[in-house]
C-alpha cells in the first residue's frame, strides 16, 4: 500500500464528490451539507461520509465506504473486454473484470459477496447497481456515466487487474458423519493450488488448509456445519469460496427392552424381541442368526444381549439388555402305583417330585388322574412335568403297565330252583378259583333260592388273576314259584275200627298225601294211624319240578266202649220172642241170628244151638263198637211116655216122666212136680219139664 500525502487526498475527495454527483445526475445540486469526515488516521485505509441530499421532499443519505490507496482486486472469473455490453449479474464470490478503454454499455448488478472492477481507463455508460457488502473497484481514470446505486464498498486505486489469475475450486466433496465428532471433506482446486478452508464464505479467518484432494478434518462438531473451500496458489485466491457440507447425522434413538428377557436351558431357540426402532440386529453370546437366540448355545447365566439399529443415514447406534438363561430342575418319577388292571376305575398319579407338577401320557386325563380302560392293555410311558419358579420345565418319565382281564366264564350248572328249594352250591364258573355274587348268594358258592326270592336273578362270578386284575362273568337263575297248593279233606274224621279209604280234597290234582296212617297215596288207614288228630300232607310238584305242600287234620276217633251180657242169654227153642238186654250203652241195636227187630230176640226164629248176639253202639263221632255175647236157644227136652191103657181094675201105675230134668210140673190129670204122677183116671196127662238149661 502506498502513502500519500493529505493534498493528495483533498484532491481525490474533491474528484471522488464531482464524479459522485456526475453519475447521480445531481450536478445542478450544491453540497448542502458535509456532515462527517471521519479519519481515524492518516494510514487508515477506507474512510467513510455520509452524503445528505434533498431529492422533491424525500432526503436519502447513504454511507459511502472508499479506498484512497492502491489495492489488488480479487482474480477475476469473468473478465469482459471493452468496448461492451449487456446485462450482467454479478453474485457472491463473482469477480467480473472489465478490461480496456472503451465503454461499457448496459445494467450491472452487484449482489453481496460480489465485485466488480473497472481496470484502467474504461468507462461505464447505464446503471449500476452496487449492493450492500457488494464492491465496486475502479482506478481513479474510471470514466463514470450514467446512474449508479452505491451501497457498498468503493475502492480507487486498484493496483492490477487480472495481473494474478485466480485459482479456482474445481469440485469438492462434502462429508458426513453420525453424531459429535470430526467429519473428513476435501476439494479438488485446479493444478499448483492448495485449498484453504473458512467457517465464512467470506472474510474471517482460514481454519485450516489441505492439499489438493486432500482430506481435511474438521474440528470436533455436533450438527451440521457449513465450511467453504478456497483455491490458493500463493499470490491469489479463488474468485469465490465454495461450500462443502459436513453433515452431522443424528444417531439413532435405540432402546432395548427384551420382550422375553429369560429363558430356560432346555428351551427351543427364539426370536428376540423388544429393540427399537425395528430392522436392527441382535447380537450376543447365543444369537445366530439375527434375531434367533439359542438358550442352549449361550448356557445358564446372565448374558448381555445387544440391539444394533442402523438407520437411513447410515448412522448406527446400539442397546442391551439382560438375558437369564435358567438352569432347569432337577425332576424324578417313580410311579407309586405302576401298574394297573384295564377295568379300574380312573385313579390319581403320584410319585412326581418335586410336588406341583403335571402327568401326562396315554391313558392320562386331567392331572394326576390315569384311566386304565382309555390307555389300553399294554406297557405305557407316564411323563411327569414340573416347571419351575423361573417358568422351566423339565420331564421325568416311568412306565405304567395296564393288565388285562382274565377271560372268565359262568355257564351255571344249575340255573334253576324252586323258592323252598334248601341252600345249593353254585357251579360253572372259570377259571375255578373265583368267588359267586348276586341277589341269594350268601358264602360264596352257597346259594338260597328263598333269600333270592321268586324271579330271574343275575349270579355273577368273579376271577382274579394273578395280576390282581378281575374279571365277572354272568348268567341267570331262576328262582321258580311253588304251585299254589291247597288241602281241603273230603273225610277228615274217621273211626279207629274203619277200614282204609282214599283220602281226596287236595288241589291241584295229581299230587300226593302223606302221614300216619297214609299207606300208598292216597290210601288212608285210621287203625294204622291209630286214635287222635292226625296232619295230612297233600304234597304238588309242578312243571318246573316246583313241590308246595298244603296239609288239613285227619281225626281218628277211638271206638265207644260197648258191653253186652245178655240178660237172658239162653231161651228155649219154643220160647216166644223176647227183647234183649244187657248191652251198654243204652241206645244201641241188637242184631244176630234170631234177632227181628231189635231188641227182639225170637229163639223159634233163631233154632236150637249158640248164636251170637251182637250189639252195635255209635257215638257222637258216628263211630260205632260192637260186642256179642252168646244166646243159647235149648232144644226142647224130650219126654217119651208112652200111652198105657191099663184095665179098669188093674193096679194104679205112674206115668214116668224120666230122669236128667231139674223140674216137673204136671198138668192135666196128672199132679206134681215129680219125676212122676200117679195114673189114677184115664186122661191126658201132660208133664213140662225143664232140663238144665
Amino acid at each position: 500500500m502506498l502513502s500519500c500525502t493529505y493534498q493528495e487526498f483533498y484532491t481525490t475527495f474533491l474528484q471522488l464528490y464531482l464524479r459522485y454527483l456526475k453519475f447521480h445526475m445531481l450536478a445542478d445540486l450544491s453540497l448542502r451539507t458535509l456532515l462527517c469526515i471521519v479519519i481515524s488516521k492518516l494510514q487508515q485505509t477506507v474512510f467513510k461520509f455520509t452524503l445528505s441530499k434533498r431529492l422533491g421532499l424525500f432526503i436519502v443519505s447513504q454511507v459511502v465506504a472508499f479506498s484512497l490507496f492502491s489495492q489488488s482486486p480479487p482474480a477475476c472469473t469473468s473478465t469482459l473486454t471493452l468496448p461492451a455490453g449487456g446485462a450482467f449479474t454479478i453474485n457472491s464470490g463473482q469477480v467480473l473484470c472489465l478490461n480496456g478503454s472503451g465503454l461499457f454499455s448496459g445494467t450491472i448488478t452487484v449482489n453481496a459477496g460480489g465485485h466488480l472492477v473497472v481496470c484502467g481507463a474504461g468507462s461505464i455508460f447505464g446503471s449500476v447497481f452496487i449492493a450492500p457488502s457488494a464492491t465496486y473497484w475502479h482506478t481513479s481514470t474510471t470514466g463514470l456515466t450514467g446512474s449508479m446505486a452505491m451501497f457498498g464498498t468503493e475502492i480507487v486505486g486498484a493496483s492490477s487487474c487480472g495481473g494474478c489469475v485466480a485459482p479456482t475450486v474445481v469440485s469438492v466433496s462434502n462429508g458426513s458423519r453420525c453424531g459429535t465428532g470430526t467429519v473428513n471433506i476435501s476439494a479438488d482446486v485446479s493444478a499448483g493450488a492448495t485449498v484453504r478452508w473458512y467457517t465464512v464464505s467470506t472474510g474471517g479467518a482460514s481454519i485450516g488448509s489441505s492439499g489438493d484432494n486432500a482430506t481435511f478434518t474438521t474440528p470436533s462438531i455436533s450438527a451440521t456445519t457449513t465450511y467453504f473451500a478456497e483455491a490458493w496458489n500463493g499470490s491469489c485466491a479463488s474468485a469465490s469460496r465454495t461450500a462443502v457440507t459436513a453433515t452431522v447425522n443424528s444417531l439413532p434413538v435405540v432402546t432395548l427392552t427384551l420382550t422375553d428377557d429369560a429363558a430356560c436351558a432346555n428351551e427351543s431357540a427364539f426370536n428376540l424381541g423388544g429393540g427399537s426402532p425395528l430392522g436392527g440386529t441382535y447380537s450376543g453370546t447365543g444369537v445366530g442368526v439375527s434375531p434367533s437366540f439359542n438358550p442352549a448355545a449361550a448356557g445358564v447365566g446372565a448374558h448381555t444381549i445387544t440391539y444394533t439399529y442402523t438407520n437411513g443415514s447410515g448412522c448406527t447406534n446400539t442397546a442391551t439388555d439382560g438375558m437369564t438363561v435358567n438352569a432347569l430342575p432337577v425332576v424324578t418319577l417313580t410311579l407309586t402305583d405302576d401298574a394297573a388292571c384295564v377295568s379300574e376305575s380312573a385313579f390319581n398319579l403320584g410319585g412326581g417330585s418335586p410336588l406341583g407338577g403335571t402327568y401326562s401320557g396315554t391313558g392320562v386325563g386331567v392331572s394326576p388322574s390315569f384311566n386304565p380302560a382309555t390307555a389300553g392293555v399294554g406297557a405305557h410311558t407316564v411323563t411327569y412335568t414340573y416347571t419351575n419358579g423361573n417358568g422351566c420345565t423339565k420331564t421325568a418319565t416311568d412306565g405304567m403297565t395296564v393288565n388285562a382281564l382274565p377271560a372268565v366264564t359262568l355257564t351255571l350248572t344249575d340255573d334253576a330252583a324252586c323258592v323252598s328249594e334248601s341252600a345249593f352250591n353254585l357251579g360253572g364258573g372259570s377259571p375255578l378259583g373265583g368267588t359267586y355274587s348276586g341277589t341269594g348268594v350268601g358264602v360264596s358258592p352257597s346259594f338260597n333260592p328263598a333269600a333270592a326270592g321268586v324271579g330271574a336273578h343275575t349270579i355273577t362270578y368273579t376271577y382274579t388273576n394273578g395280576n390282581g386284575c378281575t374279571n365277572t362273568a354272568t348268567d341267570g337263575m331262576t328262582v321258580n314259584a311253588l304251585p299254589v297248593v291247597t288241602l281241603t279233606l273230603t273225610d277228615d274224621a274217621s273211626c279207629l275200627n274203619e277200614s282204609a279209604f282214599n283220602l281226596g280234597g287236595g288241589s291241584p290234582l295229581g299230587g300226593t298225601y302223606s302221614g300216619t296212617g297214609v299207606g300208598v297215596s292216597p290210601s288212608f288207614n285210621p287203625a294204622a294211624a291209630g286214635v287222635g288228630a292226625h296232619t295230612i300232607t297233600y304234597t304238588y310238584t309242578n312243571g318246573n319240578g316246583c313241590t308246595n305242600t298244603a296239609t288239613d287234620g285227619m281225626t281218628v276217633n277211638a271206638l265207644p266202649v260197648v258191653t253186652l251180657t245178655l240178660t237172658d242169654d239162653a231161651a228155649c227153642v219154643s220160647e216166644s220172642a223176647f227183647n234183649l238186654g244187657g248191652g251198654t250203652p243204652l241206645g244201641g241195636t241188637y242184631s244176630g241170628t234170631g234177632v227181628g227187630v231189635s231188641p227182639s230176640f225170637n229163639p223159634a226164629a233163631a233154632g236150637a244151638g249158640s248164636h251170637t248176639i251182637t250189639y252195635t253202639y255209635a257215638d257222637g263221632n258216628g263211630c260205632t263198637s260192637s260186642p256179642t255175647d252168646l244166646m243159647t236157644v235149648n232144644a226142647n227136652p224130650s219126654v217119651s211116655i208112652a200111652d198105657t191103657t191099663i184095665c179098669d181094675g188093674d193096679v194104679a201105675g205112674v206115668f214116668n216122666a224120666g230122669a236128667g230134668f231139674t223140674t216137673y210140673n204136671w198138668s192135666g190129670n196128672g199132679t206134681g212136680t215129680a219125676q212122676t204122677t200117679a195114673r189114677t183116671i184115664a186122661g191126658v196127662y201132660t208133664v213140662r219139664v225143664v232140663d238144665a238149661n
